[in-house]
Protein backbone atom coordinates (compact mmCIF):
# COMPACT_ATOMS: atom_id res chain seq x y z
CA UNK A 1 0.00 0.00 0.00
CA UNK A 2 2.82 2.39 0.87
CA UNK A 3 4.37 1.66 -2.52
CA UNK A 4 1.09 2.46 -4.30
CA UNK A 5 0.68 5.69 -2.36
CA UNK A 6 4.23 6.69 -3.20
CA UNK A 7 3.59 6.01 -6.88
CA UNK A 8 0.42 8.11 -6.79
CA UNK A 9 2.26 10.96 -5.11
CA UNK A 10 4.96 10.81 -7.76
CA UNK A 11 2.40 10.69 -10.56
CA UNK A 12 0.40 13.66 -9.26
CA UNK A 13 2.94 16.34 -10.15
CA UNK A 14 3.59 14.58 -13.48
CA UNK A 15 -0.07 15.02 -14.32
CA UNK A 16 0.24 18.71 -13.57
CA UNK A 17 3.32 19.01 -15.73
CA UNK A 18 1.84 17.08 -18.69
CA UNK A 19 -0.05 20.05 -20.07
CA UNK A 20 0.28 20.61 -23.80
CA UNK A 21 1.36 23.89 -25.34
CA UNK A 22 0.21 25.27 -28.67
CA UNK A 23 1.30 28.24 -30.75
CA UNK A 24 -0.82 31.02 -32.21
CA UNK A 25 -0.06 31.25 -35.95
CA UNK A 26 -2.71 33.74 -37.08
CA UNK A 27 -5.21 36.19 -35.63
CA UNK A 28 -7.76 38.57 -37.11
CA UNK A 29 -9.77 40.96 -34.99
CA UNK A 30 -9.76 40.43 -31.23
CA UNK A 31 -9.18 37.04 -29.64
CA UNK A 32 -8.99 36.62 -25.86
CA UNK A 33 -7.07 34.01 -23.89
CA UNK A 34 -8.01 33.02 -20.36
CA UNK A 35 -4.90 31.61 -18.71
CA UNK A 36 -5.28 28.95 -15.98
CA UNK A 37 -6.31 30.41 -12.62
CA UNK A 38 -6.85 33.88 -14.11
CA UNK A 39 -10.21 35.64 -14.45
CA UNK A 40 -9.18 38.48 -16.75
CA UNK A 41 -8.37 37.60 -20.38
CA UNK A 42 -5.37 38.77 -22.39
CA UNK A 43 -5.16 39.46 -26.11
CA UNK A 44 -3.11 37.00 -28.16
CA UNK A 45 -0.85 37.38 -31.20
CA UNK A 46 1.07 35.10 -33.62
CA UNK A 47 4.02 33.35 -32.00
CA UNK A 48 2.53 33.25 -28.50
CA UNK A 49 2.52 29.87 -26.70
CA UNK A 50 -0.71 28.93 -24.92
CA UNK A 51 -1.28 26.26 -22.28
CA UNK A 52 -3.89 23.60 -22.96
CA UNK A 53 -5.29 24.38 -19.52
CA UNK A 54 -6.46 27.79 -20.73
CA UNK A 55 -9.43 28.91 -22.83
CA UNK A 56 -9.93 31.19 -25.83
CA UNK A 57 -12.79 33.26 -27.14
CA UNK A 58 -13.14 35.22 -30.38
CA UNK A 59 -15.03 38.46 -30.59
CA UNK A 60 -17.50 38.79 -33.52
CA UNK A 61 -15.82 38.74 -36.97
CA UNK A 62 -12.56 37.53 -35.43
CA UNK A 63 -10.45 34.48 -36.19
CA UNK A 64 -7.56 32.53 -34.68
CA UNK A 65 -5.38 29.62 -35.83
CA UNK A 66 -3.56 27.46 -33.29
CA UNK A 67 -0.74 25.03 -34.06
CA UNK A 68 -0.55 21.91 -31.89
CA UNK A 69 1.56 18.83 -32.62
CA UNK A 70 1.63 19.36 -36.35
CA UNK A 71 -2.04 20.23 -36.78
CA UNK A 72 -3.83 23.56 -37.25
CA UNK A 73 -7.04 24.33 -35.37
CA UNK A 74 -9.15 27.30 -36.41
CA UNK A 75 -11.85 29.15 -34.48
CA UNK A 76 -14.14 31.92 -35.71
CA UNK A 77 -17.21 31.69 -33.45
CA UNK A 78 -17.68 33.64 -30.21
CA UNK A 79 -17.98 30.58 -27.95
CA UNK A 80 -15.58 30.04 -25.06
CA UNK A 81 -13.37 27.10 -26.06
CA UNK A 82 -11.29 25.00 -23.70
CA UNK A 83 -7.89 24.33 -25.24
CA UNK A 84 -7.71 20.84 -23.80
CA UNK A 85 -10.10 19.93 -26.64
CA UNK A 86 -7.29 20.69 -29.07
CA UNK A 87 -4.73 18.78 -27.00
CA UNK A 88 -6.90 15.66 -27.02
CA UNK A 89 -7.51 15.87 -30.76
CA UNK A 90 -3.83 16.48 -31.50
CA UNK A 91 -2.81 13.42 -29.50
CA UNK A 92 -5.11 11.25 -31.59
CA UNK A 93 -4.24 12.49 -35.08
CA UNK A 94 -1.37 12.31 -37.55
CA UNK A 95 -0.71 13.44 -41.11
CA UNK A 96 1.97 12.59 -43.68
CA UNK A 97 0.77 15.07 -46.31
CA UNK A 98 2.88 18.10 -47.23
CA UNK A 99 0.83 20.39 -45.03
CA UNK A 100 1.06 17.88 -42.18
CA UNK A 101 4.84 17.73 -42.51
CA UNK A 102 5.02 21.52 -42.65
CA UNK A 103 2.97 22.01 -39.48
CA UNK A 104 5.04 19.32 -37.73
CA UNK A 105 8.18 21.16 -38.81
CA UNK A 106 6.83 24.48 -37.55
CA UNK A 107 5.81 22.82 -34.28
CA UNK A 108 9.43 21.70 -33.84
CA UNK A 109 10.63 25.24 -34.52
CA UNK A 110 8.26 26.66 -31.91
CA UNK A 111 9.27 24.02 -29.36
CA UNK A 112 12.93 24.79 -30.06
CA UNK A 113 12.56 28.52 -29.45
CA UNK A 114 10.48 28.57 -26.27
CA UNK A 115 13.45 30.09 -24.44
CA UNK A 116 17.25 30.29 -24.56
CA UNK A 117 17.65 26.76 -23.15
CA UNK A 118 15.35 25.21 -25.74
CA UNK A 119 17.13 27.15 -28.50
CA UNK A 120 20.52 25.84 -27.37
CA UNK A 121 19.17 22.28 -27.35
CA UNK A 122 17.69 22.78 -30.83
CA UNK A 123 21.09 24.02 -32.02
CA UNK A 124 23.05 21.17 -30.44
CA UNK A 125 20.75 18.56 -31.96
CA UNK A 126 21.14 20.15 -35.39
CA UNK A 127 24.93 20.32 -35.05
CA UNK A 128 25.12 16.63 -34.15
CA UNK A 129 23.38 15.82 -37.43
CA UNK A 130 25.65 18.18 -39.38
CA UNK A 131 28.87 16.76 -37.98
CA UNK A 132 27.66 13.25 -38.76
CA UNK A 133 26.69 14.13 -42.33
CA UNK A 134 29.30 16.71 -43.43
CA UNK A 135 32.97 15.77 -43.24
CA UNK A 136 35.03 18.33 -41.36
CA UNK A 137 32.09 20.52 -40.35
CA UNK A 138 33.00 22.49 -37.22
CA UNK A 139 36.41 20.83 -36.99
CA UNK A 140 38.96 22.89 -35.06
CA UNK A 141 41.68 21.94 -37.55
CA UNK A 142 40.18 24.52 -39.93
CA UNK A 143 40.83 28.05 -38.69
CA UNK A 144 38.47 29.52 -41.27
CA UNK A 145 34.81 28.54 -41.16
CA UNK A 146 31.92 29.13 -43.57
CA UNK A 147 28.23 28.69 -42.97
CA UNK A 148 25.99 25.80 -43.93
CA UNK A 149 23.83 28.06 -46.10
CA UNK A 150 26.50 27.96 -48.83
CA UNK A 151 26.20 24.20 -49.19
CA UNK A 152 23.36 22.08 -50.53
CA UNK A 153 21.98 23.70 -53.69
CA UNK A 154 22.48 27.21 -55.03
CA UNK A 155 20.04 28.66 -57.53
CA UNK A 156 20.63 32.40 -57.22
CA UNK A 157 22.19 34.41 -60.02
CA UNK A 158 24.34 36.23 -57.46
CA UNK A 159 25.65 34.83 -54.17
CA UNK A 160 27.65 36.60 -51.47
CA UNK A 161 29.96 34.01 -49.92
CA UNK A 162 31.04 34.86 -46.37
CA UNK A 163 33.43 33.25 -43.91
CA UNK A 164 34.97 33.93 -40.50
CA UNK A 165 36.98 35.15 -38.76
CA UNK A 166 38.11 38.34 -40.42
CA UNK A 167 41.93 38.55 -40.66
CA UNK A 168 44.62 41.04 -41.61
CA UNK A 169 45.93 38.71 -44.30
CA UNK A 170 44.26 38.52 -47.75
CA UNK A 171 41.98 35.59 -48.54
CA UNK A 172 42.05 33.47 -51.66
CA UNK A 173 38.68 32.14 -52.86
CA UNK A 174 39.00 29.02 -55.02
CA UNK A 175 36.11 27.48 -56.96
CA UNK A 176 36.48 24.12 -58.71
CA UNK A 177 34.41 21.35 -60.25
CA UNK A 178 34.08 18.47 -57.79
CA UNK A 179 34.20 15.67 -60.36
CA UNK A 180 37.66 16.46 -61.76
CA UNK A 181 39.02 19.30 -59.56
CA UNK A 182 39.11 21.63 -62.56
CA UNK A 183 39.59 25.17 -61.28
CA UNK A 184 36.77 27.46 -62.38
CA UNK A 185 38.04 30.66 -60.80
CA UNK A 186 40.45 32.10 -58.25
CA UNK A 187 40.02 35.49 -56.58
CA UNK A 188 41.97 37.28 -53.86
CA UNK A 189 40.19 39.65 -51.48
CA UNK A 190 41.02 41.60 -48.32
CA UNK A 191 37.45 41.18 -47.06
CA UNK A 192 35.92 38.07 -45.48
CA UNK A 193 33.25 37.90 -48.17
CA UNK A 194 33.00 37.77 -51.95
CA UNK A 195 29.99 38.39 -54.20
CA UNK A 196 29.83 36.32 -57.37
CA UNK A 197 27.39 36.23 -60.26
CA UNK A 198 27.11 32.48 -60.72
CA UNK A 199 25.13 32.98 -63.91
CA UNK A 200 28.23 34.56 -65.50
CA UNK A 201 30.51 31.63 -64.65
CA UNK A 202 30.87 28.47 -66.71
CA UNK A 203 28.80 26.35 -64.34
CA UNK A 204 26.66 23.44 -65.51
CA UNK A 205 23.18 22.97 -64.11
CA UNK A 206 22.94 19.99 -61.77
CA UNK A 207 26.71 19.67 -61.35
CA UNK A 208 28.57 19.70 -58.02
CA UNK A 209 31.24 22.29 -57.20
CA UNK A 210 33.62 22.96 -54.32
CA UNK A 211 34.90 26.20 -52.89
CA UNK A 212 37.61 26.81 -50.34
CA UNK A 213 39.30 29.74 -48.62
CA UNK A 214 43.09 29.67 -48.24
CA UNK A 215 45.57 32.33 -47.12
CA UNK A 216 48.70 30.93 -48.78
CA UNK A 217 49.33 28.93 -51.96
CA UNK A 218 52.69 27.68 -50.71
CA UNK A 219 52.16 26.97 -47.01
CA UNK A 220 49.64 24.15 -46.38
CA UNK A 221 49.66 24.98 -42.65
CA UNK A 222 48.48 28.55 -43.20
CA UNK A 223 44.88 29.27 -42.11
CA UNK A 224 42.37 27.72 -44.48
CA UNK A 225 38.84 26.33 -44.59
CA UNK A 226 37.59 22.88 -45.45
CA UNK A 227 36.27 22.34 -48.97
CA UNK A 228 32.58 23.16 -49.15
CA UNK A 229 30.28 21.61 -51.73
CA UNK A 230 27.21 22.86 -53.53
CA UNK A 231 25.16 21.84 -56.54
CA UNK A 232 24.39 24.60 -59.02
CA UNK A 233 20.74 24.30 -60.05
CA UNK A 234 19.33 27.66 -61.20
CA UNK A 235 15.82 26.40 -61.99
CA UNK A 236 15.09 23.86 -59.25
CA UNK A 237 14.08 26.36 -56.54
CA UNK A 238 11.50 27.98 -58.82
CA UNK A 239 10.13 24.56 -59.76
CA UNK A 240 9.77 23.58 -56.10
CA UNK A 241 7.85 26.79 -55.39
CA UNK A 242 5.62 26.25 -58.41
CA UNK A 243 4.63 22.82 -57.10
CA UNK A 244 3.97 24.26 -53.65
CA UNK A 245 1.75 27.07 -54.92
CA UNK A 246 -0.46 24.58 -56.75
CA UNK A 247 -1.54 23.00 -53.46
CA UNK A 248 -4.89 23.99 -51.98
CA UNK A 249 -3.40 24.23 -48.48
CA UNK A 250 -1.04 26.94 -49.73
CA UNK A 251 -3.80 28.86 -51.46
CA UNK A 252 -5.95 28.95 -48.31
CA UNK A 253 -3.11 30.00 -45.96
CA UNK A 254 -2.41 33.53 -44.72
CA UNK A 255 0.38 35.55 -46.35
CA UNK A 256 2.81 34.84 -43.50
CA UNK A 257 1.94 31.14 -43.50
CA UNK A 258 2.50 31.01 -47.27
CA UNK A 259 5.94 32.55 -46.90
CA UNK A 260 6.87 30.12 -44.12
CA UNK A 261 5.74 27.26 -46.37
CA UNK A 262 7.99 28.60 -49.12
CA UNK A 263 10.96 28.82 -46.76
CA UNK A 264 10.24 25.31 -45.45
CA UNK A 265 10.24 24.10 -49.08
CA UNK A 266 13.60 25.78 -49.69
CA UNK A 267 15.16 24.30 -46.56
CA UNK A 268 13.88 20.75 -47.05
CA UNK A 269 15.15 20.83 -50.66
CA UNK A 270 18.60 22.01 -49.47
CA UNK A 271 18.27 25.57 -50.82
CA UNK A 272 19.63 27.02 -47.57
CA UNK A 273 20.84 30.28 -49.12
CA UNK A 274 17.41 30.93 -50.64
CA UNK A 275 15.83 30.20 -47.27
CA UNK A 276 18.23 32.58 -45.50
CA UNK A 277 17.49 35.43 -47.90
CA UNK A 278 13.77 34.71 -47.62
CA UNK A 279 13.84 34.83 -43.81
CA UNK A 280 15.79 38.10 -43.91
CA UNK A 281 13.15 39.65 -46.13
CA UNK A 282 10.31 38.27 -44.01
CA UNK A 283 11.76 39.56 -40.74
CA UNK A 284 12.46 42.91 -42.40
CA UNK A 285 8.79 43.19 -43.34
CA UNK A 286 7.56 41.86 -39.97
CA UNK A 287 10.14 42.94 -37.35
CA UNK A 288 7.72 42.60 -34.42
CA UNK A 289 5.97 39.37 -35.46
CA UNK A 290 6.83 36.84 -32.74
CA UNK A 291 5.91 33.83 -34.91
CA UNK A 292 8.27 35.01 -37.65
CA UNK A 293 11.06 35.78 -35.16
CA UNK A 294 10.82 32.34 -33.56
CA UNK A 295 10.71 30.54 -36.92
CA UNK A 296 13.74 32.54 -38.07
CA UNK A 297 15.59 31.85 -34.80
CA UNK A 298 15.04 28.11 -35.22
CA UNK A 299 16.36 28.26 -38.80
CA UNK A 300 19.43 30.24 -37.73
CA UNK A 301 20.14 27.67 -35.02
CA UNK A 302 19.93 24.89 -37.61
CA UNK A 303 22.49 26.60 -39.86
CA UNK A 304 24.84 27.37 -36.94
CA UNK A 305 24.28 31.13 -36.66
CA UNK A 306 23.58 31.17 -32.93
CA UNK A 307 24.42 34.80 -32.21
CA UNK A 308 21.73 35.92 -34.65
CA UNK A 309 19.35 33.21 -33.42
CA UNK A 310 19.63 34.32 -29.79
CA UNK A 311 18.95 37.94 -30.73
CA UNK A 312 15.63 36.90 -32.27
CA UNK A 313 14.15 35.57 -29.02
CA UNK A 314 15.42 38.17 -26.54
Amino acid sequence: MKTILLQLLLMAPMALWSQTYMTVTYTKGKVHYYAPQQKNPTSIYPGLSLSSEGKIQCEPDSKVKLLCKGKIYEYTDSKLHSLDEIARQANNSSSLSFIGRFWNFLTGSMDGTEDATHLQQHHEKSMESLRAGIKGYGSKEFEIQANLMYEGKLSNEEVTFMWSPDMDTPFCFQLSRQADDEVIMVAWTKENYLSLKLADLTLSSGEAYEWQIITSKTDPKAPHSRKMQFVYDPEAAAKALSQLKAQSAYESASKTEQTLMELYTFETNSFYYDAYLGYQQLIGENPDDVLVKRAYAAFLARIDKMDEAQSMIK
